[in-house]
């Protein structure tokens, strides 16, 4: 079950879902230090991160926050 407004992700959901997590990850310090180029650094993230998100999405969950300005990933 899930809240008013929030939303599963979707197969064709990977690429926003990824970039939106590689946002979020850019400017931490173990970010800056593992990808010091940072025109490459969230490119990067968020191609390490589908391989996340394309696992969560066959053995988990994804939920979008109601404006999908967040999202919530849920690994079994």
């Amino acid at each position: 079950m899930t809240g008013a407004g929030i939303t599963h992700a979707r197969d064709a959901d990977v690429a926003e879902v990824s970039a939106l997590i590689a946002s979020a990850f850019t400017e931490l310090d173990v970010s800056r230090w593992l990808i010091p180029d940072a025109g490459r650094r969230e490119p990067v993230l968020a191609a390490n991160f589908r391989i996340l998100v394309e696992h969560a999405l066959r053995h988990g969950e994804i939920h979008f926050a109601p404006d999908r300005s967040g999202v919530a990933v849920w690994d079994d």
